[in-house]
């Protein structure tokens, strides 16, 4: 790929698309040896990122905003994080979203990109019960890792009620047929 064509596709994503969070997807490869026999802290020292372990995603990305190495990755009920409360989430978009917006910034938050339906539908009906808070969520996300189709049904609801998209942020399978089949909401 040329120059010109990976600033196009670098604008496409930051200016045009309104991209304002990457997180790389990384597999076992990147940490060849558990440096710690501890899964939830990692030892970058240990770590490959090599072209083929994600380092051309990190390069190109880091482009666009400036990289930093999270531990816990935003997701507000897995324990690497620590467990976020609806509440605690709800006190910083109210804290955070007026501050940005006085400086001019039209950003949006996504709540609660949750590990599951089950915890994002909980912290989701704390933050959307305040009307102060509720201004500010622009995408209600979350992962596909646990939650009946019938919770995943009132998230749609809650999403249809405020007129909030709703992403699905993250899953993983070893077969695309089986994330298919789970992912799918009877109507």
């Amino acid at each position: 790929m040329t120059e010109a064509q990976k600033d196009e596709i670098l604008n496409l994503l930051s200016v045009d698309l309104g991209l304002t969070r990457i997180r790389p997807a990384t597999d076992e490869s990147i940490e060849p040896i558990n440096d710690n026999n501890d899964p939830d802290v990692t030892d970058l020292t240990f770590s490959d990122f090599s072209r083929e372990n994600n380092s051309a995603f990190v390069t190109l990305s880091s482009q666009i905003f400036p990289m930093e190495v999270e531990s816990w990755m935003n997701e507000s009920g897995y324990k690497r994080g620590g467990i976020w409360s609806g509440e605690y989430i709800r006190d910083v978009i109210k804290i955070l979203d007026p501050k940005l917006a006085a400086e001019n910034f039209a950003t949006k938050i996504i709540v609660p990109d949750d590990f599951s339906a089950i915890e994002a539908l909980s912290r989701l009906q704390i933050i959307m019960a305040d009307t102060e808070a509720w201004q500010y969520v622009g995408t209600f996300g979350y992962h596909l890792y646990g939650g009946s189709n019938a919770t995943k049904r009132s998230i749609k609801n809650m999403s249809l009620l405020y007129n909030i998209p709703v992403w699905m942020t993250e899953w993983s399978t070893p077969t695309w047929l089986s994330a298919a089949q789970s992912a799918q909401i009877k109507r």
